[in-house]
């Protein structure tokens, strides 16, 4: 079984350059029924998009172009900018949303999490 969005897309894009976090991340959408890419850079997770996900988990500290940066530019873009974006960090969250003052996007799950915490957030998003 596949979860689906209204529109019918399952896709979610891990953008997440530590193997490890990408792996369990990975495991547990496609357990879920998700379609999952994983990209380790900020370049190559723009390049993804370009088919536009139903969703996007995106690491803030990331080689070429950090989590921010990637964030800013999908939301510019207007194949992109419906795409829900969601911060996976290990950073604090207050000062994260002190660096994201202003910023679009949709929600921040902070490191370590629940697999349940995970597929909710996911869920709420993929709708």
């Amino acid at each position: 079984m596949t979860a689906r969005t209204q529109d019918g897309d399952s896709r979610v894009l891990v953008a997440e350059d530590d193997p490890s976090m990408a792996t369990i991340l990975s495991v547990l959408l496609k357990n879920a029924g998700y379609r999952v890419t994983v990209c380790g850079d900020g370049p190559s997770t723009l390049a993804a998009a370009a088919d536009p996900p139903g969703l996007v988990l995106l690491n803030v500290r990331m080689p070429g172009l950090n989590g921010i940066e990637v964030c800013r530019r999908l939301k510019a873009d207007p194949r992109t900018r419906r795409v829900p974006v969601v911060f996976v960090t290990a950073e604090a969250p207050d000062d994260l949303v002190a660096q994201l003052d202003g910023e679009p996007y949709e929600d921040i799950l902070t490191k370590p999490f629940e697999a349940d915490a995970l597929l909710a957030l996911v869920r709420r998003y993929l709708r």
